[in-house]
């Protein structure tokens, strides 16, 4: 996993919101950044809370893009706009957490009483209301991102999210991934390296593959040799991988398909 702690997200902050956007050379526009955020949000979270791509629209901010999805579910059945008095059952904190959302937006100005408990707009705004914020550390929703992607592709082997990387395991061969969403810097690459040959020595996986974003300057897979190990080539390989994020581009609103 990478080593500097950073968040991706947004947070409301002196009036406003302001967002924290995935920095990575494939996506240097705003918007592009805001489809990486997305994706790696989808991945992240369960199907209920995720965005779907015609929901998501790159040339509004993030706080704007979760606020559109719960004012859509606003005529879902389950909730009521209050008129006149009546009787029927009420949840009164999802009947809260609405109104309390309502109440920050001056277009949507009626009251709302919810009839069913745990309906998913409570769940949305607690996502992103209940503390005027929704920030994720980006070495670790990239990292779920690598492994639900290696898990999709890979049926045939088990694979496990580890609390440093990924776990991939077939009959008697055993491969590690090491996750970064750090820039590729062979400055700091001594790090890596004392944790590959640690893994190698102390855990015997005949593969590592260390991860990075793609970047310009990191476009290609780098095979890296360890003589001071004094084990054959049959015994290790280990890889340096850019990982392109031109599949989250796709077909978003405003965007085209990253090179």
């Amino acid at each position: 996993m990478g080593t500097n702690f950073s968040l991706i997200g947004f947070e409301f902050l002196n009036g406003s919101y302001k967002e924290y956007l995935p920095k990575i050379d494939q996506a240097q526009s705003v918007q592009k950044q805001r489809a990486v955020f997305f994706s790696m949000y989808n991945f992240y979270v369960s199907s209920s809370l995720q965005l779907q791509k015609h929901e998501i629209d790159t040339k509004k901010t993030l706080y704007e893009n979760f606020s559109k999805k719960i004012l859509s579910l606003l005529p879902l059945n389950g909730l009521k706009v209050y008129k006149k008095p009546t009787t029927f059952i009420v949840d009164i904190t999802t009947s809260v957490l609405v109104n309390n959302f309502l109440s920050k937006n001056p277009n949507e100005q009626k009251r709302v009483l919810a009839t069913k408990p745990k309906l998913l707009i409570g769940k949305f705004i607690q996502l992103i209301d209940t503390t005027s914020s929704l920030l994720f550390d980006v070495n670790d929703i990239f990292s779920n991102l690598v492994y639900k992607r290696i898990k999709s592709v890979n049926k045939d082997k088990t694979v496990h999210f580890m609390h440093d990387g990924v776990l991939i395991k077939q009959e008697n061969q055993s491969t590690f991934v090491l996750i970064n969403f750090d820039n590729f810097d062979k400055k700091t690459l001594g790090e890596q390296i004392k944790l590959v040959q640690k893994k190698i020595q102390q855990e015997s996986h005949q593969l590592i593959y260390v991860i990075y974003p793609k970047s310009d300057d990191f476009q290609k897979h780098i095979e890296l040799k360890l003589p001071q190990m004094g084990l054959s080539e049959e015994e290790y390989r280990v890889k340096l991988v850019p990982y392109s994020f031109s599949f989250c581009l796709k077909n978003f609103k405003g965007e085209k398909q990253c090179k």
